[in-house]
């Protein structure tokens, strides 16, 4: 069991598209606190952060990767959580 909440887990995903930059999901899952979770769990994370607004996804078509990327307001929240 994870010592952190759901959302505890969805903050510190926006924070670290906050202060990392937009990604694609592959650069996502490179994350170091992120390595030993599931894609499903890293796509369930990414749904949350949407619900939350905190994040969003730009889409393409064609073989290019979706981009997420914070939010004014999950910019927001990083700043006061931090």
């Amino acid at each position: 069991m994870s010592e952190y909440s759901l959302k505890e887990r969805v903050q510190m995903l926006t924070s670290s598209l906050v202060y990392g930059g937009p990604m694609t999901f592959e650069q996502i899952k490179k994350l170091d606190w992120l390595k030993n979770t599931s894609e499903y769990g890293i796509l369930f994370y990414l749904r949350e952060a949407e619900r939350y607004e905190w994040i969003k996804t730009k889409c393409f078509s064609g073989d290019k990767p979706n981009i997420y990327s914070a939010t004014a307001k999950g910019r927001r929240m990083a700043e006061v959580r931090d």
